[in-house]
């Protein structure tokens, strides 16, 4: 049996009961698939090349269990040989620093998790990458957390033994992995419910919202969550067909709202624009709906949310008569109402000819609404003499205020890439089909552009790398994305809270940049986001409800190394998240091991939390019902907690300059010794 004194408090790698009298730690279910005898764990030594220029690696001898679980190998013994055959017997100790021909080699830990305490390599079955053959006994494990693990069997027929055993298990569909068989609590699936979290914000008292619920079998969009914010003034038909103008059906939806200013920000997926520049007059309303805050003032709550009972025309792009907006204005008795009114009118007028499209029309349209602008004031003196009071003033300026309104809309690719996009019949909203609507780009790369970052990240994080390693790490542009993830974000951040003006943010189909771009950004605005358990809300919120495919970027159950689906965009925000604790190490509740544990739950195979690609394939599966949720272990674990936390009721903004980017060595680096 073996013995594992692992202190990490990390039950993923070992918890449960113990197997027999000082057996290693098994998990609820854990059965034993293989045990091989007299293997060899071999890594390169990382202290420079032997006298003859040869680089130097370690043998270590021990067992090799294989569980359906997990491998586990246990050491024995250890050697110190050259590549070239020359052994260095005494090359390595277990009491100490390891000689070789006079030189120092390392202190252990020798190898990934291997230490002079706790003598064993642990690798999820579920964390693996892919398995490599090489010469007639050697395996090669590459891993999901950046290991690559060689092992030297004792025999070709081992070899073949193991591979026969372990792709199977390492690569067996979802509802056939660990995590559903071994749970043990139902705990931690009640963390997120999308109702109580849109109470919490108070969007579910802002009167131009409301909830649409999906039924069972998610008809509205297979992506998307049960429950979805959308305009109160939208109707289902409007809705569906809004849904056709989307890539993915995935509709604008409003996930958080700004307590002081009301701004909205909400997330969709692209639209289906094309060379043919269409449009959608269903998906407009819905945009304006969400965006702008055409409030009447007697109607506008104590959030700064109401309904104007004019915006479900207006709002679409759809002409409004002249006649109309002159039996609306002499409604109205005082004359700086009656002013304001006008100016309404005008400002519709300037907003349609905008819509409508000619560069005349436009500049016609600016100086009639600057000649009413004039007007207004005019009036408005009238009425500031004949009024005891300012109060009227008062209440025209806000009128004027909430109909010049503005929002954004974040694209979070480069403008080459969408115009690219409208090739292929999708592409980016035109600002002048969406009533106060300003574009911006973001060129935040693809998964494409990570998934080779963090190839490259991957490779000189190794114990064996030994070139110029900070030129290799620019040449990965691993920091690079991170720049631009969090660039976005403040930007985000800076039109919700500082302009107080609503953000509409997308990608391509919206489950992977829009997923970084909206939680970092609630994370930076939002102080109870930054609590462990309101973490665990936001993820669940924006991560796991909204759609990020996990299966795909990870690779869950996938034996195809080269799937151009895998992508590590949620271990790239994680790291973002790490980037903004550096800077602010006393707001967070959680600490670096909490976010090292809950990467690594991504690929670990003993919790549902992280399975599937939406909520309605955890719904097929029975997730909730079958599985573990990891959010129990990282709340109420105290070694999880930052016991310098202090609540921070304010907003966020981390410097983005790339001197303050930096590696997350104590996660990439951890399984190097030299790094110890």
């Amino acid at each position: 049996e073996f013995k594992n004194n692992n202190d990490s408090g990390d039950c993923i790698h070992a918890t449960g009961n113990v197997n027999g009298k000082g057996g290693i730690k098994m998990e609820k279910n854990e059965e034993k698939c293989m045990v091989i005898k007299d293997a060899m764990l071999r890594r390169p030594v990382p202290s420079g090349p032997d006298e003859d220029g040869s680089n130097l690696f370690v043998d270590v001898t021990g067992e090799l269990t294989v569980t359906n679980y997990r491998f586990i190998f246990s050491t024995v013994s250890c050697s110190c040989v050259s590549f070239n055959g020359k052994y260095h017997r005494d090359a390595c100790s277990i009491k100490g620093c390891g000689m070789a021909n006079g030189r120092q080699l390392y202190p252990w830990p020798l190898y990934n998790g291997i230490t002079r305490h706790s003598p064993q390599v642990i690798v999820n079955l579920f964390s693996v990458k892919r398995i490599d053959t090489m010469g007639e006994k050697e395996v090669i494990i590459i891993s999901k957390d950046m290991r690559k693990i060689r092992l030297n069997l004792p025999s070709k027929d081992h070899r073949k033994g193991f591979m026969n055993v372990c792709k199977p298990l390492c690569f067996s569909l979802v509802p056939k992995s660990f995590a559903f068989i071994c749970r043990s609590t139902a705990k931690g699936w009640d963390i997120y419910d999308a109702e109580r979290d849109y109470k919490r914000i108070g969007m579910l008292d802002c009167e131009r919202l409301k909830i649409l619920r999906q039924e069972n079998n998610y008809e509205i969009c297979p992506t998307y969550p049960k429950l979805i914010m959308v305009p109160s003034n939208i109707s289902s038909a409007e809705i569906s067909s809004s849904c056709t103008f989307r890539s993915r059906s995935r509709i604008p939806a409003a996930v958080w709202m700004h307590p002081g200013n009301g701004a909205i920000l909400a997330r969709c997926a692209q639209p289906l624009v094309g060379l043919r520049n269409t449009r959608s007059r269903e998906d407009e309303k819905l945009v304006s709906g969400l965006m702008l805050k055409l409030d009447n003032a007697d109607n506008t709550n104590s959030n700064g949310c109401g309904e104007n009972e004019n915006s479900d025309s207006n709002s679409n792009g759809s002409e409004k008569d002249d006649s109309e907006g002159n039996s609306s204005s002499e409604s109205v008795s005082d004359a700086g109402e009656v002013g304001v009114s006008q100016f309404v009118s005008d400002v519709w007028s300037t907003l349609n000819s905008w819509n409508n499209g000619s560069v005349n029309n436009r500049a016609n349209a600016i100086q009639n609404a600057s000649n009413s602008s004039g007007e207004l004031g005019e009036q408005s003196n009238l009425a500031r003499k004949s009024s005891s009071s300012d109060d009227n003033l008062e209440s025209s300026l806000k009128k004027r205020n909430r109909i010049n309104d503005y929002f954004y809309i974040v694209d979070a690719r480069s403008q080459i890439v969408s115009l690219g996009n409208r090739a292929m019949g999708k592409g980016t909203e035109n600002p002048a089909n969406y009533t106060g609507a300003r574009l911006l780009f973001m060129s935040v790369d693809n998964i494409h552009s990570v998934r080779s970052s963090f190839d490259r990240l991957a490779e000189i994080c190794q114990p064996s790398f030994d070139g110029e390693f900070e030129r290799a790490l620019a040449d990965s542009c691993w920091l690079y994305h991170i720049r631009s993830v969090l660039v976005a974000c403040v930007k985000i951040v800076n039109h919700l809270d500082e302009d107080g003006k609503s953000v509409l943010t997308h990608c391509s189909d919206g489950w992977d940049r829009t997923a970084q771009m909206v939680a970092m950004a609630q994370l930076l605005l939002d102080p109870w986001y930054r609590t462990r358990a309101g973490f665990a809300v936001l993820i669940e919120k924006e991560w796991c409800s909204f759609g990020h495919k996990f299966r795909d970027r990870y690779g869950h159950g996938i034996d195809n190394f080269s799937n151009q689906e895998f992508s590590p965009v949620f271990t790239l925000w994680i790291d973002c998240v790490w980037q903004v604790t550096r800077q602010f190490p006393s707001a967070f509740e959680f600490n670096e091991q909490f976010l090292t544990t809950l990467v690594d739950s991504v690929y670990c195979g003993r919790f549902g939390t992280f399975m599937c690609n939406s909520e309605m394939e955890r719904d097929e599966y029975g997730v909730r019902d079958f599985t573990d949720s990891v959010w129990p272990m990282l709340i109420e674990g105290e070694q999880y907690r930052n016991i310098t936390y202090k609540k921070i009721p304010c907003t966020l903004y981390p410097s983005c300059h790339s001197k303050t980017i930096k590696l997350w060595e104590s996660f990439y680096f951890r399984y190097d010794p030299t790094m110890s």
